[in-house]
């Protein structure tokens, strides 16, 4: 029902998509602007303690998904 370009547009980003599949199938990300902002009370959230705790988890699962 799309018009011919935009189905060739689709089908030309499914083989791009299919030829560079994604290295992980997780992503993990820390926005220190919502502490920065106030949104969230970092005695609340103890941001150093969390990226300690996870350094050594991260470190393992990025050689995994590299490897």
């Amino acid at each position: 029902m799309l018009p011919e370009k935009q189905r060739d547009a689709i089908a030309a980003l499914q083989r791009l998509n299919r030829m560079h599949p994604p290295l992980a199938p997780v992503a993990i990300e820390v926005q220190l602007e919502t502490i920065l902002e106030g949104e969230i009370d970092a005695k609340e959230f103890p941001l150093y303690d969390f990226i300690s705790e996870v350094q050594g988890w991260a470190s393992d699962a990025i050689k995994r998904f590299t490897s």
